[in-house]
């Protein structure tokens, strides 16, 4: 099978490649967080600065009790609910 735009002709599997390397992306892998929306703490962690702080709290007290009584995380926020 062939493509044919105006007088030129090329296989279709090559007119597909083509069409399919000028195409922008459908699903973007890269980072997308700026470097204005997170910050580096002390320990190297990332935290955004849109997130909830009752939530980040939260997240901190979970962890320290998970730590300290070698338990998962999941069962150090089901406690602190």
């Amino acid at each position: 099978m062939e493509f044919a735009e105006g007088t030129t002709t090329q296989p279709l599997a090559d007119a597909f490649k083509s069409l399919l390397q000028s195409a922008s992306p459908v699903v973007e892998f890269s980072e997308v967080a700026t470097g204005e929306r997170r910050r580096k703490s002390s320990d190297g962690s990332v935290e955004f600065a849109d997130a909830d702080p009752d939530q980040l709290a939260l997240h901190q007290k979970a962890l320290t009790l998970s730590k300290s009584e070698n338990i998962s995380y999941e069962a150090a926020v089901k406690r602190c609910l």
